[in-house]
């Protein structure tokens, strides 16, 4: 489950974070993702914090659902019409063949390596077949939380690629690179597409 320091320093940072958010999108990723599906029609934002990532799906993809613990990020995006907000865990959601990629930036790294692990398999269930799923996440060994309060769970290219091919998915690219976090300290971060087969 979601660690409950986590999604309060959300809840009272809602427009402090919009604001660090919005000034690091370039929808770059996003158009990745829409590029490696063959026909998307259905779009899941999991942990969609401002809702960025979201919205600009919404403009491109007929439906779009956005998915998040924080009911303060939530309700902000209550007043897009194209949106479907729903406060909430990926962990409860119960769904099959349902969306033809999945979009979760930075947002399961907040969870204990066990519930990563159950978040991808829920993830694998709800993508239509040849589905594809982005996960941006902190690399690391170690977890801990930053001087804001935040837990972070980082993953190992190795272990966290055989990770997702146990559940079935097909990694189809992994990049690695350097970034500056929220608190702008010098982290290394990875992007992974990887597809339902």
């Amino acid at each position: 489950m979601y660690d409950k320091k986590t999604i309060n320093f959300y809840d009272k940072n809602v427009a402090k974070y919009s604001d660090w958010s919005k000034s690091n999108s370039s929808f770059k990723l996003e158009s990745k993702l829409l590029s490696l599906i063959h026909e998307a029609n259905s779009i899941i934002d999991i942990g969609c914090g401002a809702g960025h990532s979201s919205i600009w799906f919404s403009e491109k993809v007929g439906s779009v659902t956005a998915l998040d613990p924080s009911s303060k990020m939530i309700k902000r995006l209550k007043t897009f019409p194209k949106l479907k907000a729903v406060a909430g865990s990926i962990l409860s959601l119960k769904m099959k063949n349902e969306f033809d990629g999945a979009w979760a930036s930075f947002s399961l790294q907040h969870l204990m390596k066990e519930d990563q692990k159950k978040a991808y398999a829920v993830i694998y269930e709800m993508l239509k077949e040849k589905g594809i799923f982005y996960l941006g996440i902190h690399k690391g060994k170690n977890s801990y939380r930053d001087n804001l309060g935040r837990l972070y769970v980082p993953r190992e290219k190795q272990e966290l690629s055989q990770e997702l091919e146990k559940i079935g998915f097909s990694i189809k690219d992994i990049s690695i690179r350097k970034s500056l976090s929220f608190e702008k300290k010098p982290i290394e971060i990875m992007h992974i597409f990887c597809q339902k087969i």
